[in-house]
């Protein structure tokens, strides 16, 4: 209506009192593109949100190196406008259990197997005074870092930190789909993956040994240690107490093989880490079978088993 008006007030006085009907038609044609002229200013077209990047996903899986030294968590703050906003914003944010709960409860009616995630102990986590992040002047996000210390948790737990945000002080719409997400955490260390290779297993007699192909995943126990299913065993953790063994790498790459808990494997002599190839060569019996493992990390440049 301000944009009629103008046309009005510019426009009309011009015009004589009486028009042919051709010249009234044109007029009447000129009039929406006097509307749409460039230097109008209409205002803000679309609401400014806030929310944090990657909460569509709600839980994020984000890998943990053991003996990382300033480990960090963190948490991207994400503004979103028609135009960029020349002022600063800060953002209040909070560790939101309630969505750590919420989470594992829908996750448990869609999978019965599901295994909960459990928050990451506060021990672990050095807070500062306030979750708040600011959003500087022409800037679209900001992060908040949360330094950890993650050594030495337990490999078999399954853990977690929720991040939600409460409140902003520009006005911004929090967009409630989008207001929290649950950071997962995966240790990780430079052995651990998913492999692939074979398995050779040496009779007792002159029979043929018997090659079965192999692709266990090595999970990180510590800096140095990982752990993995014997032979060709099915990879199930209902069975963690009797399967899998754990290997040990030695600074000179010469590995160590145990029991995990009440598994039936022994080690045998010449077991190493090849760095450059990322892959394992692995001697050991296990239920009185005497076993030639030869794997490599599917990640690898160059595998060769």
């Amino acid at each position: 209506m301000k944009n009629l008006r103008a046309f009005r007030g510019r426009i009309l006085p011009l015009l004589p009192r009486r028009l042919p009907l051709p010249h009234c038609l044109l007029a009447l044609l000129l009039l929406p593109l006097y509307a749409c002229d460039g230097d109008v200013d209409f205002g803000e077209q679309y609401k400014k949100t806030i929310y944090l990047v990657g909460a569509g996903d709600l839980l994020r899986v984000a890998e943990h190196a053991y003996g990382a030294v300033d480990d960090r968590i963190v948490f991207s703050v994400y503004r979103a406008s028609s135009r960029p906003d020349d002022r600063p914003v800060t953002v209040q944010l909070a560790i939101d259990h309630r969505a750590l709960d919420s989470l594992n409860q829908r996750r448990r009616l869609e999978n019965p197997l599901h295994v909960d995630r459990v928050l990451l102990p506060p021990s672990r986590l050095a807070l500062p005074p306030s979750l708040a992040v600011t959003i500087l002047p022409g800037r679209q996000y900001a992060t908040l870092a949360l330094p950890v210390n993650l050594d030495g948790l337990d490999a078999d737990t399954a853990y977690a930190l929720p991040v939600a945000i409460l409140s902003n002080d520009a006005g911004y719409d929090v967009n409630p789909a989008l207001r929290a997400v649950i950071r997962e955490i995966a240790m990780i260390n430079p052995y651990s993956g998913d492999y692939s290779g074979s398995s050779v297993e040496h009779p007792d007699t002159l029979a043929p040994a018997v090659i079965r192909p192999v692709q266990p995943a090595l999970k990180a126990i510590s800096a140095t240690q990982v752990r993995l299913v014997i032979h060709d065993l099915e990879d199930d953790p209902a069975h963690l107490d009797t399967r899998y063994m754990l290997l040990t790498i030695a600074p000179d790459d010469t590995v160590t093989i145990t029991p995990w808990r009440r598994a039936d494997v022994q080690p045998l002599p010449g077991s190493r880490y090849d760095p450059a190839l990322q892959s394992f060569e692995l001697h050991y019996a296990a239920s009185g079978k005497i076993i030639t493992e030869k794997i490599a990390n599917i990640r690898a440049p160059h595998p060769e088993y």
